[in-house]
């Protein structure tokens, strides 16, 4: 069984931001490509998963950025699994530019049933991985977070067409570019190291509208039925 994945990317011009640096959003899509290609060299990769009615989905994820890459330099990902926690099965991201390292994430993942839509415990999911060691990753675990109610409201967005992915729903990435738009602009100018934490709650659909609230650096959205669907807390390192 292959114990890590690594792939080069290219950053292009729609891959960049107005600083010509690449944005969070797309990083999040290179990384998501990396763990399903290596979920699928593990043998459990969509197809996979699929015929079992189960599925993998993003639980919760914290990434340190020392420094983003920019337009027209490559992106080296390297990803692999840790180990299991409760529900979690724990994914890390070791990211460099050339020789230099801009960032580093580790992630949690769980298994949904998708007839009950319930997460599937480990013992009852029956899948062991490989634990890679890389001592040049010291990420902790992301926490839960937990955003006061009551605070302003930055944003409301329909989620259409081109937020939706193969499994039908906002994908992991649009929260992420949500969350950047509440930061800000000015808050990524100057390319000074900053760390985000995600937790994605409930799923969002073609359709439905989501209020995007918050306070300073600390963002959630709130669905339709008034259940949180995400939340994200941007730091300075």
């Amino acid at each position: 069984m292959i114990e890590y994945y690594e792939k080069i990317f290219d950053i292009g011009v729609s891959h960049s931001d107005c600083y010509g640096r690449l944005k969070v959003s797309e990083l999040f899509k290179f990384m998501q490509e990396c763990a399903m290609t290596h979920a699928e060299l593990m043998g459990v990769g969509m197809d996979a998963m699929l015929k079992l009615d189960t599925i993998f989905v993003l639980s919760r994820m914290k990434i340190d950025i020392h420094s983003m890459a920019s337009y027209g330099e490559s992106l080296t990902i390297k990803t692999y699994p840790v180990g299991k926690e409760k529900l979690f099965y724990i994914r890390e991201f070791d990211i460099f530019s050339g020789q230099t390292k801009v960032a580093e994430a580790r992630s949690q993942w769980i298994v949904i049933d998708l007839k009950t839509r319930r997460p599937i415990r480990n013992r009852e999911f029956g899948k062991d991985f490989p634990k890679y060691f890389n001592p040049g990753v010291s990420i902790g675990n992301p926490v839960k977070l937990m955003i006061p109610d009551g605070i302003e409201e930055f944003l409301v967005r329909k989620v259409g067409y081109s937020d939706i992915d193969i499994l039908g729903h906002a994908n992991n990435s649009v929260y992420i570019a949500w969350a950047c738009d509440c930061v800000g602009s000015d808050f990524f100018r100057d390319n000074k190291p900053y760390s985000i934490t995600i937790n994605y709650s409930s799923e969002l659909s073609d359709g439905e509208y989501v209020r995007i609230v918050g306070e300073n650096l600390s963002i959630k959205g709130i669905n339709e039925s008034g259940r949180e669907s995400f939340s994200a807390k941007v730091e300075r390192l």
